[in-house]
């Protein structure tokens, strides 16, 4: 999958598709902390953590 992103120009071609995977099971597996968690972290927050790492370290 993510070597078809990077033919197609959607995600730099120098993003590793290890460190992409693990990166997706631990946001995954921090979610699933954060919703049990008695003081849960604001959703607005963690979708401006994604963008910015997204945007900084995924696209071109």
């Amino acid at each position: 999958m993510i070597d078809l992103l990077k033919r197609k120009g959607l995600i730099k071609a120098s993003v590793s598709p290890r460190v992409f995977a693990t990166f997706l099971l631990a946001y995954t597996f921090g979610r699933v902390i954060d919703d049990i968690s008695t003081e849960p972290v604001d959703r607005d927050e963690w979708n401006e953590f994604l963008i910015t790492t997204f945007r900084n370290y995924l696209f071109e």
